[in-house]
């Protein structure tokens, strides 16, 4: 899933030299990988990388998350979930990449990365008003979200299929259309069901996979960038508590 962000100061705690460094210290595991490499006689091929150096390389990358935690906290506070989860699924890439075929990282490191994305969402979610059915953007996010509602009597499973009909409905009545083709629209990103006096209801936030579009029947293709931008010329924000 991919998160927007609010930061009215750009001020940023993640930034290039975060990269830059989970960046290079891969790279070092990486040489270090291709040094130690065997073949062996019947042509098999394995990896001598000794604990010292082994130790030295995890020892780094704990230092290197320990910073991240940080930088993370500092971008939350920020309102800065999109660039924030954007950045720590780079890293994650970057990392796992030296590390699951050849266990030079321990996987507890590794496994740090996806719980901070964790609290990035998490703290999204405290901070989105499900409540307000709509069609949305968040300045500079480049992203459309739609939060939608949808209630049956105490049928959960049909007050969901209700909410995604209601997000569909709403984009097409934002594009100012009766109908329209959509390619990678619905994934659900925020959820909040409840009961209440026997009817069941849902409020959810949805947005497009990456690649995402909408054509209409005239063969106008809106892509999610095409409409972000028209709704931040609107202004129509996702509303946030």
């Amino acid at each position: 899933m991919a998160l927007a962000s609010i930061n009215p100061k750009n001020v940023y705690a993640i930034g290039g030299d975060t990269i830059a460094s989970f960046r290079s210290l891969s790279q070092d595991a990486q040489i270090l990988i291709n040094n130690t490499r065997v073949i062996n006689p019947d042509g098999s091929v394995s990896y001598n990388i000794s604990d010292k150096d082994k130790k030295e390389i995890n020892k780094k990358f704990k230092d290197l998350i320990k910073r991240l935690k940080e930088e993370v906290d500092t971008d939350i506070k920020n309102l800065d979930w999109g660039r924030t989860e954007s950045l720590l699924d780079l890293i994650y890439s970057t990392v796992y990449s030296v590390s699951s075929d050849f266990n030079i990282v321990d996987d507890n490191i590794v496994d740090e990365i996806p719980k901070l994305r964790k609290k990035v969402l998490d703290n999204f979610e405290l901070h989105v008003d499900l409540t307000m059915s709509g069609v949305y953007t968040l300045k500079g996010s480049k992203r459309v979200y739609v939060i939608s509602y949808g209630s049956s009597d105490n049928n959960l499973d049909m007050a969901i299929v209700r909410s995604a009909l209601d997000a569909q409905l709403s984009l097409i009545k934002y594009l100012k259309t009766k109908r329209a083709s959509m390619w990678g629209f619905g994934q659900v990103i925020l959820s909040n069901a409840r009961e209440d006096g026997g009817k069941s209801q849902v409020y959810e936030l949805r947005a497009f996979m990456s690649g995402g579009e909408v054509t209409l029947p005239d063969g106008t293709v809106f892509t999610e960038k095409d409409i972000a931008q028209k709704l931040e010329l609107e202004n129509k924000f996702l509303p946030l508590r």
